[in-house]
């Protein structure tokens, strides 16, 4: 699998587990973008184990609270 991302973070294809490091860095920095992409790398799909969808919505509800619509939508459909 390769992640691609525009607006001057990747450029090109990096791995998925480069992807993650980038992802991990971000969240360690508190952006919100960056929570909601490592929350869904854990929550694959929702066909990750209970304990990474768990970590999952950590993230999503972190770069929600921070006003990232994305990270809300999927707060609210975990919830339900």
């Amino acid at each position: 699998m390769t992640i691609t991302r525009k607006a001057g973070v990747f450029t090109e294809a990096v791995s998925r587990k480069e992807a993650i490091d980038w992802f991990r860095k971000s969240v360690e920095e508190g952006y919100d973008q960056g929570q909601y992409a490592y929350g869904l790398v854990l929550y694959a799909n929702g066909q990750a184990p209970i304990e990474q969808k768990t970590e999952a919505l950590k993230w999503f509800t972190l770069a929600g609270e921070q006003g990232d619509p994305s990270a809300q939508y999927m707060v609210g459909r975990r919830r339900r």
